[in-house]
């Protein structure tokens, strides 16, 4: 029997208020935990927060699946749309308009992995079952502060002085006015966390839930992040870890409408009756046919232009047609649908094996192991280009070579930004518009330089009211 306890929705409230969040998501059903399938749900429920639209379910005002694109240089506002992100996309967003539902809704999960551990050190239940559960919400809640302090603070390999982090929460309870973290602290808990998931999840987890090689990518992602000969060694490592195979030539089109799994490793579930919500996270880049699109942005014709025609990318992560308004355009298909529908409603593939190997030819470039770096990268380029033949390159042109499939594999999965940022590079956009031959609107803001302060997302006005313990970012 689950009792009700209506002392965890207050805390809930005080704990969205303490760090900064407004309190207008979702909030986690404040029962009592006694009985195995109790925990199961409240971990379904906890996963479910994934497609929240803050999160990566589409919101108007960014959220995961978009916030690394608009900040961007793949993509470019669609004049004949809604007009979202705006804001956003033009880096015109400032402390008095900050609206970052994503801030709000990661510590929403953060609060229901400690309300399930609490829960869990109160329960008699066995071991095994314990760290099973326990591996999962700590895994779940390590991903929600790495989700959070990447946006809001530097990334260590950035260059420049690493500054504050943010509020690493473990409990229902917090402080009354949490302090922001130094930087490495934040990461040394997130490291704890997913290394306490690694060492006790189950290896062969059920589709839609974290297991070990999910596990072992993210580990190798925050490695890569934190830079260094010994990070980048366990960055290479873990990212050896994963024995899924990336999705082949001719399976790549079907991973995007749902018909394969080829090749992903952590995804959640967003059809009925299978634990998942429906959500149109598709809609985050526009809605309708083909040739009858209302668009939010579009791909500019010179990204388009750097995939190879014999790139199977190229016609599966991309789609020409026409917007609704009669503007022809270059749209992002890779959320377009289910088997040919284009409602947006497709599992959210959150982890694909294809990191595993951009991670390590990275990690072993960066420990000057080239060679290495190499066959990682072939290892991807063969499965995606016709007639393959290595380019064999050396020096520099392998790390250009390095960034530039990674540039491609993950266009549109939430990364171009953060590796901009990581690098340490400028974003440097695209001088053209946003029809197919460059024609159009071009975006008013072309360049921002990696030290900028907008390369930080800010704190909200409200949130610094709410705790004066909360440092706002530098030039806010």
């Amino acid at each position: 029997m689950r009792k009700l306890i209506g002392k965890a929705t207050l805390i809930l409230f005080l704990t969205l208020a303490l760090v900064g969040c407004n309190s207008d998501s979702i909030l986690p059903s404040d029962n009592e935990y006694s009985t195995p399938q109790d925990f199961e749900t409240a971990l379904i429920e906890t996963y479910n927060v994934f497609l929240f639209g803050s999160y990566y379910g589409g919101s108007d005002t960014g959220d995961l699946n978009s916030l690394p694109e608009v900040l961007g240089d793949n993509i470019i506002r669609n004049p004949s749309g809604r007009g979202t992100k705006t804001t956003l996309y033009d880096y015109d967003f400032n402390a008095a308009n900050a609206q970052m539902g994503i801030y709000t809704t990661a510590y929403n999960m953060i609060y229901r992995t400690n309300l399930i551990l609490k829960f869990l050190d109160q329960s008699s239940f066995q071991e095994s079952f314990r760290s099973k559960i326990e591996a999962e919400a700590r895994g779940i809640r390590a991903i929600a502060h790495f989700d959070v302090v990447k946006f809001y603070g530097k990334i260590p390999t950035q260059g420049g002085e690493l500054g504050l982090g943010i509020l690493y929460n473990t409990s229902i309870d917090p402080p009354n006015t949490p302090s922001r973290l130094d930087l490495l602290e934040t990461y040394n808990h997130i490291i704890e966390d997913l290394e306490f998931a690694y060492n006790h999840i189950e290896t062969n987890q059920r589709g839609g839930r974290l297991n070990k090689e999910a596990i072992a990518l993210y580990l190798s992602r925050v490695h890569l992040y934190l830079g260094g000969d010994e990070n980048n060694i366990k960055a290479s490592q873990y990212a050896s870890e994963i024995t899924t195979q990336p999705s082949p030539r001719e399976d790549l089109a079907s991973v995007f409408t749902d018909d394969s799994k080829a090749g992903v490793l952590f995804y959640i579930s967003n059809m009925p009756g299978e634990d998942g919500m429906e959500q149109p996270i598709g809609y985050t880049w526009g809605k309708g046919s083909i040739n009858n699109r209302s668009s939010e942005f579009n791909v500019t014709k010179s990204f388009y232009d750097m995939f190879d025609s014999s790139d199977i990318r190229k016609e599966v992560f991309m789609k020409k047609g026409e917007d609704a308004h009669g503007n022809s355009g270059i749209f992002i298909a890779k959320l377009w649908g289910k088997g040919g529908s284009h409602n947006g409603i497709v599992d959210l593939k959150i982890l694909r094996a294809e990191e595993a190997i951009l991670n390590k030819a990275e990690a072993e470039y960066k420990l000057n192991n080239h060679g290495v770096a190499l066959a990682e990268l072939d290892k991807l380029r063969e499965v995606r280009y016709t007639d393959f033949v290595s380019g064999n390159e050396t020096g520099d042109a392998l790390w250009e070579a390095i960034k530039l499939e990674r540039r491609l594999e993950l266009a549109f999965e939430s990364s171009r930004f953060l590796d901009i940022k990581r690098w340490g590079e400028d974003l440097s956009r695209f001088d053209e518009g946003h029809q197919q031959d460059g024609s159009g609107e071009n975006p008013i803001t072309l360049e921002v330089e990696n030290s900028s302060y907008k390369f930080l997302l800010p704190f909200s006005l409200d949130a610094m009211a709410r705790n004066p313990n909360l440092v706002q970012n530098p030039g806010y």
